[in-house]
Parts: structure tokens; C-alpha cells; sequence
């Protein structure tokens, strides 16, 4: 998936509220500071709160090594 909703909205009942669960994950934001890094996906929080509706950066490795980059867009409706 490259877009995450991880509001609570009543009324999208098939939201993604997180982004490459299992997986290890770099987020970046726009101005390519470093705000997230883990090994079980992302839940689109910074510092404790929801990030920022908008578009981040990531570094994916998979589970075989390979290196994956890309974008995920936080979306609120």
C-alpha cells in the first residue's frame, strides 16, 4: 500500500492504519529528517502524535536484504 488512514473515521470502516507491517521501515519527512524507524511497519505517529497528513519518504528492507524506496501518502478524509 503506499497511502495510510490511521484517523478514527467512523465512517471509513476499511481504513489502513498502518504502513509494511512486519517489516523493517525508514520514514522521511519532506525535508528528509529522519522521523520514524522500526522493525514492524509504521503507524504514521511522530513523536507520540498522528503525522501530518501528507507524503513521506521510506526505506524498505525486506526480509531476503533487498532495499526498497518509495513514498507512502497519510491521508485523512
Amino acid at each position: 500500500p503506499n497511502i495510510i488512514t490511521p484517523y478514527n473515521d467512523a465512517s471509513d470502516l476499511e481504513r489502513n492504519n498502518s504502513f509494511m507491517k512486519g517489516y523493517q521501515v525508514e520514514i522521511y519527512n519532506r525535508y528528509q529528517q529522519m522521523i520514524f524507524e522500526g522493525t514492524d511497519g509504521w503507524d504514521a505517529t511522530y513523536r507520540g502524535e498522528l503525522a501530518t497528513p501528507g507524503t513521506y519518504f521510506y526505506i524498505l528492507t525486506k526480509k531476503d536484504g533487498r532495499v526498497l524506496k518509495g513514498t507512502v501518502e497519510v491521508y485523512r478524509k
